[in-house]
């Protein structure tokens, strides 16, 4: 008793890290994945719906990564916090509801930072910080950097994105933009100026 039982074939649901035991046949896959994770700032993985890529992701890369943190941390260097949001979870707003007919422009914002946060809970011992959902996604980085992390920001579902606002996706690809520049973005540098 206590165990559940785990089948080979989760039907439409995807594996999971805790079903790395019993996701075969894509080690090969995984392994590229986490390569091309090692070496490059952004990876993009497409493919038909249906076809593996968040169970490739949570049950093949994110096992690999923690792994890899094992060995970072016995060397010191800074270890990886994979946070995975699914886009396709997050509440949209309708404009059918009068009461919400402002567009909210930072509902994507705002979601990834609480996933930020909540990944950062469960590491509470290791991260003395809280992410702030008005800080930008690049001054976040920097504090995990500050904190010997690198973020390493998932999005699965991504094409779930076309369902929301322009407002919502053009405030949301801004603070995204941000991570690909090592400079400070200019309403940060105001905000301290």
């Amino acid at each position: 008793m206590g165990k559940e039982n785990k089948y080979r074939y989760p039907g439409i649901n995807f594996f999971t890290k805790e079903d790395q035991d019993i996701f075969c046949g894509r080690a090969d896959d995984s392994q590229k994945l986490f390569n091309r994770i090692m070496i490059n700032n952004t990876v993009v993985l497409h493919g038909d719906s249906g076809s593996g890529k968040s169970s490739l992701v949570q049950a093949g890369l994110i096992p690999l990564l923690e792994n890899q943190n094992q060995y970072l941390r016995s060397q010191h260097k800074p270890k990886y916090l994979p946070v995975t949001v699914r886009l396709d979870s997050i509440s949209k707003i309708s404009i059918k509801d009068k009461k919400k007919k402002k567009e909210d422009g930072d509902i994507l914002i705002r979601q990834i930072m609480k996933g930020i946060n909540e990944y950062a809970d469960c590491k509470a011992k290791e991260l003395p910080f809280i992410a702030d959902e008005k800080n930008s996604f690049w001054y976040t980085a920097k504090l995990f950097e500050r904190n010997n992390y690198s973020l390493l920001l998932i999005l699965d579902q991504f094409e779930e994105l076309q369902g929301y606002s322009n407002k919502a996706v053009s405030s949301f690809t801004k603070k995204l933009a941000e991570l690909f520049v090592s400079s400070m973005p200019e309403e940060i540098y105001e905000h301290y100026d």
